[in-house]
């Protein structure tokens, strides 16, 4: 593990849909892990939201350095693709019923995880 810096330019999300550009996040995080959030409105007025539409990620390598200044992935941008549409829970590019039934089926993982731990904390009194 190698400490890491990390420039507040270094990351460029573009709407490949639109055109758009965004370059102002908020940042936070640790040495570990560093989180980037859009300072953008959603399609209702949400913070922290994309508008619906297909997204290319670039973290620029010149940057992105470690302790010995040596840039990230020697020197190769790291570049990745994503799209956003509303009510896709399962991120199959469709908004159906399979979405809901992805939705309902974690909620009801969580909802017998909840119980099975309940259970087990009052028997074991």
């Amino acid at each position: 593990d190698q400490d890491v810096t990390v420039a507040p330019d270094a990351l460029t999300v573009t709407n490949l849909t639109s055109g758009n550009v965004f370059t102002d996040f908020t940042e936070s995080g640790t040495s570990d892990s560093h989180t980037w959030s859009v300072n953008a409105a959603g399609s209702y007025g949400e913070t922290y939201a994309l508008l619906q539409g297909n997204y290319e990620a670039n973290l620029n390598s010149d940057f992105v350095t470690n302790g010995n200044r040596e840039k990230l992935n020697g020197g190769v941008d790291d570049i990745t693709s994503s799209f956003y549409l509303p009510g896709d829970a399962n991120h199959d590019r469709v908004v159906n019923a399979d979405d809901y039934f992805y939705i309902e089926a974690a909620r009801l993982r969580t909802r017998s995880h909840r119980a099975s731990t309940t259970a087990i904390s009052t028997t074991t009194a």
